[in-house]
């Protein structure tokens, strides 16, 4: 199961929304809505796992993981997304030349049960269901 936790996401529901899941489960977390900061906060966090939206204003998100992966710091990565799957796979590529892969993908709208499994089965080697990898 999780255990630190750091959603980054530009609307505010989602945050809320996935922080009160994760609060449910007993997981500790933090939320931002803005993306600048979005590395130096996960540097000082050094969250398990990171809850990444990837189309936002001022920082995308292909922009925040590429800066996470550039620490070294050890994470799991779950993209979140509303959109194509070219953006997607764009991560998936990223975090290949990081030597990082499969990312993991929660696609929007989601629903409670997959964000629970996710976050239950997040360090387990099998993907919950309704939890996908990117497809190359």
């Amino acid at each position: 199961m999780a255990e630190r936790l750091l959603i980054i996401d530009d609307e505010i529901g989602i945050t809320q929304v996935v922080g009160a899941i994760a609060s449910e489960l007993g997981v500790e977390f933090r939320a931002l809505n803005a993306s600048l900061t979005a590395a130096e906060v996960f540097m000082d966090y050094q969250p398990d796992v990171v809850i990444l939206d990837i189309i936002m204003p001022d920082k995308d998100g292909i922009d925040v993981l590429n800066d996470i992966m550039n620490t070294g710091i050890p994470t799991q990565i779950v993209l979140t997304t509303g959109v194509s799957e070219g953006y997607l796979r764009l991560g998936q590529a990223i975090a290949r030349f990081h030597g990082v892969e499969p990312l993991r993908v929660l696609r929007k709208p989601f629903r409670h049960i997959e964000l629970v499994e996710l976050l239950t089965n997040v360090g387990d080697a099998r993907l919950p269901t309704g939890i996908g990898t990117v497809s190359s």
